[in-house]
Parts: structure tokens; sequence; C-alpha cells
């Protein structure tokens, strides 16, 4: 038996876009928004080596990495990291997973173990004023949130993934779900 990786995937919002659609996003966490075929809204990245490519119909679409569905290459003890991130970055909105629940599943059975939240305080560099002229970086604290699950199984599900929204100083827009496919094969 190998070692386990680590796979990250970043879950990309357009929330501008999510926004137009639907101007009064659910206030309750337990009964949020459901965005349904957010194929324009909500896209799923992950490495080309964790991807999966040629399975399903519509690959780079709803169906493939870059949509809202991902299809990833996962091996039993691997983790998975969720970051999410407006399309915006935080100059106007903040998003962050705080749930995500099996809907449907082909095996019969959860394809991850117990979900996990993450915070780190890190330092992060980003240009001076006068860039590229300048090419001087500061640094800036700021928190790097990751949800994290262990893989059990391989097989293909149907989650429910909640995501809260927030302006960028700090107000709750409003909370959405989206029903995304998860298929891990080894």
């Amino acid at each position: 038996m190998g070692t386990s990786k680590i796979i990250d995937i970043l879950i990309a919002l357009d929330v501008e876009e999510i926004l137009k659609k639907h101007p009064s996003l659910s206030q309750t966490k337990e009964q949020p928004t459901p965005l349904l075929n957010p194929t324009d809204s909500i896209y799923m990245l992950t490495t080309r080596a964790n991807a999966v490519y040629g399975y399903g119909p519509n690959q780079g679409g709803a169906q493939g990495e870059g949509g809202n569905d991902l299809n990833v290459k996962a091996n039993v003890n691997d983790s998975i990291r969720w970051r999410t991130v407006s399309l915006t970055d935080t100059a106007e909105y903040t998003c962050f997973l705080y749930e995500y629940k099996l809907v449907s599943s082909s095996i019969g059975k959860d394809l991850l173990g117990k979900k996990t939240y993450e915070t780190a305080n890190i330092s992060e560099p980003y240009p001076v004023e006068g860039w590229p002229e300048v090419m001087q970086v500061q640094r800036e604290p700021r928190a790097d949130f990751k949800a994290r699950a262990t893989v059990l199984n391989a097989g293909s599900e149907i989650y429910y993934f909640y995501v809260a929204i927030y302006d960028n100083l700090g107000h709750l827009k409003g909370y959405i779900r989206w029903d995304p496919r998860l298929t891990v094969s080894s």
C-alpha cells in the first residue's frame, strides 16, 4: 500500500452572478438558497494529476474539472481539502464552505470520512504600489480556511455543498447550496 496524498480543490464562486440570479439569499444556514445547475457561477478546480479526464459527457463544462462537478483521482486514505474563493477575491465577497452532506451514492456508502475544518493564520505577500515597475512585495496577515475529509471508498456520489457568503465588511449576504457530483477513482 502506497502513501496517502493531499488533494487540494479550489471552489471558485462568481458571487456577482449568484446575486444577480438570487438577489435575496437565505439568511438561515439550515435552509440555504438552492442553486440549480450553477454552471455559470461555480467552478471546482484541482491539478491535472488529480483530475479524471474522459469521464462522462461535457468535459470542461458541468461534468468535468472547471465545472460545478468534479471527477477526482484518489486512493483510499488520501485527504481532500476544499478551499472556497469569490472570483472577486476578498475585494467584494468572501465565501466559506460550512457543510457538505451525502445525497446519493453509487456504492451505497459514503466516499468521504468525517469532515474537519482548519484555519491557519499566515502572512501572504502582495505587490506594492507601483507594481510591476517596482517589482517589490509586502506581507500582510490573512487566514487560510479549508475543509478536509479522508477518502474511504472509490465511487460516485452526489453531495449538497453549503457555502456562506459575506461582503467585504463581514456582513452576511446569505447561504447557498448546490449538488455537485464527486467521482473518486483510483
